[in-house]
């Protein structure tokens, strides 16, 4: 499956795709209470924005990934990918498209 590229990349200069699941800092190297620090979705909203969501039980929550700095955003591997979705899930088995790459 061909995954969307965005304009984007992480810290380590990977390129980000719609589908990738991403741990973003807000502030990467400090602590600052209240600031966003979160294991997300990148998705498309319905305004073209490109946007990392935290998904939990019953909420969620879309942040603009501009509001992140470069070194503030990093891609999860395959087996992270798959953990996050297992969770998700809520320990059900994920669908292989949701967290394999075939590129």
């Amino acid at each position: 499956m061909q995954r969307k590229k965005t304009r984007y990349k992480d810290k380590n200069n990977q390129t980000i795709c719609i589908g990738d699941v991403l741990h973003v800092e807000e502030y990467p190297d400090k602590y600052v209470g209240g600031s966003y620090d979160y294991d997300g979705v990148v998705e498309e909203d319905s305004d073209e924005h490109i946007v990392v969501t935290y998904y939990d039980i019953g909420e969620e929550e879309s942040i603009p990934l501009s509001c992140f700095p470069k070194n503030g955003r990093e891609l999860l591997t395959e087996n992270q990918r798959y953990e996050y979705w297992r969770i998700a899930m809520l320990g059900a088995e994920p669908p292989e498209e949701l967290w394999k790459w075939s590129d």
